[in-house]
């Protein structure tokens, strides 16, 4: 590449004052720094009056809001702590509750089967009793009815005696048989 330059310079006659024109836009001309610091200065003041202050009340009023919704979320949370143990509280008194209940429930069924059980035994007691009242009425019935048969066997057998006035031999004969009769 440096060949072609070089050759462009002894070509053309115009190749020196090019090479002069492009050392010169490195040089530095005040005038334009001046104006390129002027127009930056007019430029900050502009932006700065018109821009700068509403970034800055954005980022202030972005900022407040952030913090304010740090603020409400730590009161939710707060919040919700007391929600929990609320709820805890709330549960731990329904167990209680519900434990207690279950006691109560236990010690009703404890005396209704005490009372189921007293009449039963009641009732088993007075069964007994009117079987043991009714056995006795069968057996004095039963040894009523052995008395009329006996005495009707008595009577009967005095009569036979009576009728056939026997000997003592013959009493006893007949005493022995009407006994395995009966």
């Amino acid at each position: 590449m440096d060949d072609q330059y070089q050759s462009e310079l002894l070509v053309s006659p115009n190749a020196h004052a090019n090479a002069a024109e492009d050392l010169a836009f490195f040089k530095p001309d005040v005038a334009l720094i001046i104006l390129t610091w002027v127009a930056f200065v007019i430029l900050l003041i502009i932006l700065r009056k018109y821009a700068w202050n509403p970034i800055l009340e954005g980022l202030d009023k972005r900022e407040r809001d952030i913090r304010q919704a740090v603020e409400e979320a730590d009161e939710v949370r707060l919040k919700l702590q007391k929600i929990g143990q609320t709820r805890d509280n709330i549960l731990t008194a329904a167990r209680s509750d519900a434990q207690l209940m279950i006691e109560e429930a236990r010690q009703a069924a404890r005396e209704a089967g005490k009372g189921i059980e007293k009449q039963a035994r009641t009732r088993a007691q007075i069964i007994a009793e009117n079987a043991e009242r009714d056995a006795k009425d069968a057996t004095n019935q039963a040894y009523a009815q052995l008395k009329k048969q006996s005495a009707d066997m008595i009577v009967g057998l005095a009569s036979r005696l009576v009728r056939d006035n026997m000997n003592d031999e013959k009493n006893k004969r007949l005493v022995n048989e009407l006994l395995k009769d009966i």
